[in-house]
């Protein structure tokens, strides 16, 4: 499943209490990526970013995020057209999502 990220949001994992890769969502070329995580849960997420679909590059991650989330940014010195989530909620029944953003 594809889904164009277009100017807006994307929630690219959740509501999960699981772990593992999201499906990839094509961007318009951007730098910069906001992540911020929302829900209960408490773990680590990893973001990676892609050119073409194929060779993917950690573009931004948190080791540690609490049940309050957090909002991390970063800016990536290529541009990014593609991004896919690794997402790790531990030991919570709580649903939390993974929302990006990019500039």
């Amino acid at each position: 499943m594809k889904r164009n990220f277009g100017e807006g949001a994307l929630r690219i994992l959740g509501p999960t209490t699981s772990t593992g890769y999201s499906l990839a969502a094509s961007i318009k070329p951007v730098q910069t990526i906001t992540a911020q995580v929302v829900g209960g849960g408490v773990g680590s997420f990893v973001v990676e970013g892609s050119l073409d679909g194929a060779n993917w590059t950690t573009v931004i991650s948190a080791s540690t995020f609490s049940a309050a989330g957090i909002t991390v940014t970063s800016t990536s010195t290529n541009l990014i057209t593609n991004l896919r989530a690794s997402f790790t909620v531990n030991s919570s029944t709580v649903d939390s999502s993974l929302f990006l953003a990019g500039r």
